[in-house]
């Protein structure tokens, strides 16, 4: 594993890339910190090399509580910004697939018996556009605070395919209260979490959605 000074540089046309990420969790108090570890600006995640990663005996190796695969996902974003300042940018390989850790997230113990539909706090010093023209997707909950899916997720459903999403609403078990909706953008939708930490949640098919203003 060796450090690098540089962040990776912005990408733009991301709309559709595949993409992987491990998860390194160590207990900390009353909550899990998870190391962060993605594929994304560096490969495709290869089926061929991420299918047979052993995430829990990784973990084991790095010393951490445990390790979980999150992917492969499709980022729905068309373009990221990476914050102007990025420290310890670390690449490693894992079982021969390249990888780059790019955040880090809290997960509060009380929310690891269900996912589903719960705020965890990422840092990852990023700014996501959607453009003008294309298809959203968001949960708006019982508050009206509204989470727009920034990545599909082929975990749970591996045929799941973003043609499918504009009828997700139907397949989702949502909390009393919520609602999914989609629309097409009049104008580009930009979450700005450079300074600030991103809240995400997921759907029961781990599909992700970042908290926008």
């Amino acid at each position: 594993m060796t450090a690098r000074e540089d962040a990776p540089p912005a990408r733009t046309q991301l709309h559709g890339t595949r993409y992987g990420e491990l998860l390194f969790a160590s207990l900390e108090g009353d909550s899990i910190t998870a190391d962060v570890w993605t594929t994304f600006t560096l490969n495709d995640c290869p089926a061929a090399l991420w299918d047979p990663i052993d995430a829990a005996a990784l973990a084991t190796e790095r010393g951490a509580t445990f390790g979980l695969k999150n992917g492969p996902r499709h980022w729905l974003i068309d373009e990221l910004q990476r914050g102007s300042v990025v420290e310890d940018v670390e690449f490693a390989q894992f079982a021969g697939l390249e990888m780059v850790r790019v955040a880090s997230v809290q997960i509060d113990l009380a929310s690891l018996g269900s996912r589903e539909y719960r705020p965890n706090h990422v840092d990852r010093r990023s700014l996501f556009t959607w453009n003008a023209g294309q298809r959203v997707y968001e949960l708006v909950g019982e508050d009206g605070a509204s989470y727009v899916m920034q990545a599909y997720s082929q975990i749970v459903d591996p045929a799941l395919e973003e043609a499918d999403l504009q009828s997700l609403g139907s397949r989702l078990q949502l909390p009393e209260g919520w609602r999914y909706d989609t629309r097409v953008l009049d104008e580009n939708l930009l979450v700005d979490t450079r300074s600030v930490k991103a809240t995400v949640i997921q759907d029961e098919l781990q599909n992700s959605y970042c908290l926008r203003d």
